[in-house]
């Protein structure tokens, strides 16, 4: 069955014509302009848009009958990659019922966190399952189901209180089951979240993750810029394997809903965690043709895949992080159609990637419509308030190269961050002219392509000497068996701050000489204020639950254990000395499986 929807869905595919512009987010619209194109694969299961319609009319149904009573219409979904959640996501931009993801992953707290501050009066679990929230009370509900006094349904059920049953829709779709007419329900009147569609929690990869409120325009534009750059073919098909509580899990399912395109679900352990086996399975088995993944879950496919991808996948979008330029030069040494992006939950994902071909360096152009401008402070003669901008909207225009912080403007950005508590006004962290910071150091060259430094936050100051932690992994990984690295600054009382580094290293990073050789290559590499004084080599770099690594987390590494490895620093200008004190832990690598959260 999958089989013969999988052939219909290339058939209407190349009949096809071109896409127009779309701005609406309507699973509806989509049924009807291709009623039998296939809209989703999940296992051995192919949904058309026909079928996803009807499942998303029983989510709507079920979600206005639970908050037409709510004080405040505002749902939480429970971010994961399943085929519920989806279906969900879909329903609530349906109707407009504004919504907030919960990372699957979270702890309690963070998810008692995120529901006090938007206020949401419902929870869709990872099973579909509806709970409601008594007024001011967050805790105690579980990303699968609610539990306690809450009041839990499934769409479908009869009444809220009904006993919990197996989703209506769950397994094998049945065709004869008869759809219900598209409707439109409409959401409950007014919008509590200032017009916002859904709101995405940043990575606190450095800091505590804020609520970043989307409205329908500006997923839209994201999609559309995308699009202006990449195309759409006939027969593509994209990969969801980041969550959907990750804007750039989020964006596949919008951009695909807006080309009427398919949304392939695959490459996760039953936990959630990465499986790069599972992953190329998947693509191999359901013509890919666009993935997008972090720099982590692309680093542990190559250490587990040899030779070329498979032959459908055209274009592998690396963000989340900075990609190490050794990283994607091993990915196009093996013909991995990879192409690094930048950009930002607050920007609905993409602000720049590389077109094709790749290679080119740095993290590509701004998309259409995206403003970008490098402000170097200070510098005479001062505009924008305190400091001269060199500026590309979308288009190459001169620059000189020198870095500064990144700033963007444009229809696809945020429209501020949700308050402590769920009246409290946005914060809208934007100047007079509509710019927002972003936080981010980089550089726009004469060809108008952005590179980027690394986060502002993280720059290390050494004995009046700034370091900028991702030259120094960019240049640590280039080492055989350094799969991934993070340089933090740890607190020192004659330094100010001394250099530290994580290494996730495996057993070819030892064949190769392990730190010491590590150390010497360094040497050559780097200016001696640049050079690590403090190391940690494990298995896996720690992450947030974004698939990012937690800065945080390498930086306890580092402070807390006992048995890093410490490098004297004691003449700066010349190179490290031999003097080693403590005791490195080297943990070797089993066979790869990556475990991205």
């Amino acid at each position: 069955m999958a089989r013969r929807k999988e052939e219909a869905d290339a058939d209407v595919g190349q009949a096809a014509g071109a896409d127009a512009p779309r701005t609406e987010l309507s699973v509806r619209s989509a049924a009807r302009e291709a009623p039998e194109r296939v809209a989703l694969v999940h296992g051995g299961n192919a949904v058309t848009w026909g079928e996803l319609a009807a499942r998303t009319d029983r989510v709507c149904a079920a979600v206005q009958a639970h908050l037409e009573a709510a004080a405040r219409p505002v749902a939480a979904v429970v971010g994961s990659m399943g085929v519920e959640t989806v279906v969900s996501v879909l329903a609530l931009l349906e109707d407009r019922v504004p919504f907030v993801l919960l990372h699957p992953r979270w702890r309690r707290a963070e998810r008692d966190r995120a529901l006090l501050m938007s206020g949401a009066s419902m929870v869709i679990g990872e099973d579909g399952g509806l709970t409601m929230l008594p007024a001011g009370a967050a805790s105690g509900i579980s990303p699968n189901r609610g539990t306690g006094d809450e009041r839990q349904s499934r769409p479908g059920s009869r009444r809220p209180g009904a006993p919990s049953e197996p989703p209506p829709d769950a397994g094998a779709v049945d065709e004869r089951r008869p759809r219900p007419t598209p409707r439109r329900t409409g959401a409950p009147s007014g919008n509590p979240l200032g017009g916002g569609a859904v709101v995405v929690f940043t990575s606190g990869s450095t800091g505590r993750p804020r609520g970043a409120v989307l409205s329908h325009a500006a997923l839209c534009a994201s999609a559309q810029a995308h699009a202006r750059v990449f195309g759409w073919q006939r027969g593509d098909r994209w990969l969801l394997s980041l969550p959907t509580a990750h804007v750039g899990g989020l964006m596949i399912v919008v951009r695909s809903l807006l080309a009427r395109r398919t949304i392939v679900l695959g490459g996760r352990e039953p936990d959630g965690s990465f499986d790069a086996g599972a992953a190329l399975r998947t693509i191999d088995r359901r013509a890919v043709t666009l993935w997008s993944v972090v720099p982590t879950m692309l680093g542990r496919l190559l250490d587990r895949v040899e030779g070329a991808p498979p032959a459908s996948l055209r274009a592998v979008l690396v963000g989340g992080a900075p990609a190490p330029p050794a990283l994607m030069a091993r990915a196009r040494r093996r013909r991995w159609p990879v192409f690094a992006t930048y950009g930002l939950t607050e920007a609905c994902s993409q602000v720049a990637v590389e077109r094709p071909p790749s290679g080119l360096g740095g993290a590509g152009e701004p998309l259409p419509g995206v403003q970008v401008r490098i402000a170097v402070e200070p510098i005479e003669d001062l505009e924008h308030g305190g400091g001269r901008d060199h500026v590309a909207r979308g288009r190459i225009e001169p620059a000189d190269g020198r870095p500064g912080s990144i700033r963007i403007r444009g229809p696809m950005l945020f429209s501020g961050y949700l308050g402590p508590e769920p009246d409290a006004p946005l914060d809208r962290p934007f100047d007079a002219d509509g710019w927002f910071d972003t936080g981010d150091l980089g550089a726009l060259d004469a060809s108008g392509r952005l590179h980027v430094a690394g986060r502002r936050s993280d720059r290390i100051l050494t004995g009046g000497e700034n370091v900028d932690p991702a030259e120094v992994e960019a240049a640590v990984v280039e080492w055989p068996g350094a799969a991934a690295a993070c340089v933090v600054g740890v607190d020192d009382e004659v330094w100010g701050e001394r250099v530290a580094a994580v290494v996730a290293g495996s057993a070819v990073f030892e064949a190769a000489g392990g730190l010491a050789a590590l150390e010497e290559r360094l040497r050559t590499r780097l200016a001696g204020f640049k050079l690590p004084r403090l190391w940690k080599v494990v298995e896996r770099l720690p992450l947030a639950a974004s698939g990012k690594v937690d800065r945080r987390a390498c930086r306890a590494l580092l402070v807390e254990s006992g048995n890093a490895r410490t490098v004297r620093q004691a003449d700066r200008r010349s190179p490290p000395t031999r003097s080693l004190s403590g005791e490195c832990a080297v943990h070797r690598k089993p066979a790869p499986e990556a475990r991205v959260q």
